[in-house]
């Protein structure tokens, strides 16, 4: 398909990439905010998402980020996550399966780490 990397700003044939791999967290298949368009090169090159350990911490990064800016509140409800995300309701479900409900919902750091495959990015 065509579209703009997001790394190189380059015009042309781009690749869906997920930030948070399948094999990490199988739930963020489909969370827009976790797919990203890359070039080949950027994808599955040398200096690749797939085969750079430095690309693929600093698109992490940069997901993590985009979660903290979208997730502002202390604590989300399931209608809530699945609003911020735009996501199904089954996807919200997926994502807070194994999350501890509070008074006040699902806490907000939980939430970004259970998204994040189960680890922050420092």
């Amino acid at each position: 398909m065509e579209g703009t990397c997001a790394i190189c700003g380059a015009y042309g044939y781009v690749e869906k990439h997920h930030t948070i791999y399948r094999s990490q967290a199988v739930y963020m298949r489909t969370i827009k905010v976790n797919l990203i368009n890359l070039c080949k090169e950027h994808h599955t090159g040398n200096t690749g998402a797939h085969l750079c350990k430095k690309t693929d911490l600093k698109l992490k990064k940069g997901l993590q980020f985009k979660l903290e800016f979208m997730f502002f509140k202390s604590h989300y409800s399931k209608n809530e996550i699945r609003d911020v995300l735009d996501c199904s309701d089954f996807d919200a479900a997926l994502i807070c399966k194994r999350l501890c409900m509070h008074a006040e919902g699902y806490r907000k750091e939980d939430l970004i780490q259970r998204m994040l495959g189960g680890r922050f990015y420092v």
